[in-house]
């Protein structure tokens, strides 16, 4: 009996994580679908109309029209950019949360916490205004630089996981005469593959998809504009129509290396998100 529920039970988990798979790759097999349709309104027919041929006129148009390497790269360096400060911010400052013992160190955490349920549009009149009086709209500074500070939530993830790992480890290597920099580069940071995937994940994701800050930086800069904004700048006629086949054709253009990064970390990223709840 014991072993009919349990069967039961695997065949109706496996179900509903097949429904759900279904229900979130729709959108995602549709926007392919619609990519090749030569109609733009077969996108509001119900149900869904698979395309008559598999057309690559919108593709063809995209590449002709997009500068589709030089996207890459301007977005590639905003990305690299902010992984970068990310890392480095989220890991020391991470560490000292976890190991460094110093008067009002949990106020400060709390009051970091506090910070990341401000909404990131309060400060963006603010922030516009000082990047336009260095001078530096324009330029990638103003998307680059804010990400020294790590965030709220990676720092948390980093010093969650940091907890997990044996204070025995930092004693000892404090014994062989390691100072706190060695020890932390040394032993602490090479045990942190799967929750700075995690956070690389993340600020991937959000970067590559961000609209509203680089639109506020770099619009009429065409030189320097990046997937999202040279999107959703595209593909309207002089009526303001979308020519959706083009539209679906640059949305997977865009979302290809996002799809991809995605596949490749799954299993750190999962293990990342686990083992971050860990402590001695």
């Amino acid at each position: 009996m014991k072993k009919k529920n349990s069967r039961a039970r695997v065949v109706a988990a496996v179900a509903i994580a097949v429904v759900l798979s279904l229900i979130f790759c729709f959108p995602l097999v549709w926007m392919v679908m619609q990519s090749f349709q030569t109609d733009s309104q077969a996108i509001f027919e119900l149900p869904p109309k698979l395309p008559e041929r598999m057309d690559f006129s919108s593709y063809k148009f995209v590449f002709g029209y997009w500068n589709v390497l030089q996207l890459y790269i301007n977005t590639l360096t905003i990305v690299i950019g902010v992984g970068a400060l990310t890392l480095m911010a989220s890991i020391l400052v991470g560490y000292g949360f976890a190991r460094i013992e110093a008067p009002g160190k949990k106020l400060m955490f709390s009051i970091l916490l506090a910070s990341s349920m401000l909404p990131a549009v309060v400060t963006l009149i603010p922030s516009y205004a000082i990047w336009a009086r260095l001078g530096l709209l324009g330029t990638y500074v103003p998307l680059i630089i804010p990400s020294i500070g790590g965030g709220a939530f990676n720092i948390f993830l980093v010093r969650m996981f940091i907890m997990g790992i044996p204070r025995s480890l930092d004693e000892s290597a404090e014994m062989d005469g390691a100072s706190r920099l060695k020890t932390l580069l040394l032993v602490i940071v090479p045990q942190l593959g799967p929750v700075l995937a995690t956070i690389m994940l993340f600020t991937f994701i959000g970067v590559w998809g961000d609209y509203v800050a680089p639109s506020l930086y770099l619009w009429g800069y065409t030189n320097k504009y990046t997937l999202s904004i040279m999107l959703a700048s595209s593909f309207k006629s002089e009526f303001g129509v979308m020519d959706w086949p083009k539209v679906m054709a640059g949305c997977m253009i865009v979302s290809l290396p996002v799809i991809v990064v995605i596949f490749a970390f799954q299993n750190a990223f999962v293990r990342g998100i686990v083992t971050s709840g860990i402590k001695d």
